[in-house]
């Protein structure tokens, strides 16, 4: 992370590292929304508020913004709950 936050592309460090630099980026974003704390591991699973989930589907919906974006703005850990939630508003 250190590497793209001193101006290396999250590409070069994936092909340093193996790791996905979706990944690397996500872990960036949330490093300068939060600092160390966004890393902090949770002890039990998170409950998220329904307007929360609403918040989270409306603003996807409206386009403009990322599931992974509204995840680091909201620090919601994982993106594959935000798609649930908009696959569910959808049915």
């Amino acid at each position: 992370m250190l590497a793209i936050i001193n101006g290396q592309t999250a590409r070069a460090v994936e092909k340093a590292t193996s790791i996905d630099h979706h990944l690397l980026a996500a872990w960036v974003r949330a490093y300068q929304q939060d600092g160390e704390q966004a890393f902090v591991p949770y002890r039990r699973s998170r409950r998220y508020p329904a307007e929360l989930k609403a918040q989270v589907v409306a603003e996807y919906q409206m386009g403009g913004t990322s599931l992974r974006k509204l995840c680091v703005k909201y620090n919601i850990s994982n993106p594959g709950l935000c798609a649930k939630w908009v696959s569910q508003a959808v049915q």
